[in-house]
């Protein structure tokens, strides 16, 4: 069974949140990708927010087989049924992961020492950070309200041609030629929906 493997961690801070996530493709690929939560989460609630990043991402690049490894007992017990979601908050992540790994043909979790998760932390930490590297192969996205609540859309400009390639791929099926591209549009595309032909972004802000 052709299985992806996926990598993730979230944290919290005051003001903010951060979620680190490493997808490892059926052809090795690594994709990187990172979330900046500009609401205050409660630590368990970023861990929550990068379980569903790491399941919406995985969905939308057409992932049927999931390994899912990450440092948070509590989150993963509460997925796999072992432990109870009692706070409210934690129900409502709980019900959203359930309904998306409907999805998915099999999802294996298992948890890991932190030191062994190094790299979705270091992406999690670099979504906060306003000095990383241009040159660093990531998408980074500004997630401004949690995911149990309901999701705006915003208009896109119609004449922002970096566009083009997302419509193309979301109306038409289309996409690049080269592997790395097309993995790409297929990222930047979860977060995006054409309502009576016209695009809209899903109420985050993206940064490439």
């Amino acid at each position: 069974m052709e299985t992806w493997t996926v990598q993730t961690d979230g944290s919290a801070t005051k003001k903010e949140g951060r979620v680190g996530v490493v997808l490892i493709s059926l052809e090795k690929e690594t994709l990187k990708y990172a979330v900046r939560l500009q609401f205050p989460p409660a630590n368990n609630e970023a861990k929550y927010e990068a379980f569903l990043t790491r399941l919406n991402l995985a969905k939308a690049l057409g992932a049927k087989n999931l390994f899912v490894q990450a440092d948070s007992q509590l989150i993963i017990g509460q997925v796999k049924g072992d432990y109870e979601a009692k706070e409210e908050r934690m129900q409502k992540y709980l019900k959203i992961v359930q309904r998306l790994s409907q999805h998915f043909d099999s999802l294996d979790f298992v948890q890991i020492p932190r030191t062994k998760n190094a790299e979705a932390d270091f992406l999690a930490r670099l979504a906060s950070s306003n000095d990383y590297d241009a040159t660093f192969e990531l998408c980074i996205v500004i997630r401004g309200q949690p995911s149990t609540e309901g999701e705006e859309v915003l208009k896109i400009k119609e004449q922002d041609e970096r566009m083009t390639p997302i419509v193309c791929y979301l109306k038409e099926g289309w996409l690049s030629e080269d592997k790395m591209e097309a993995r790409k549009i297929q990222i930047r595309a979860a977060r995006f929906v054409i309502i009576d032909d016209v695009l809209y972004e899903r109420g985050y802000s993206l940064h490439i």
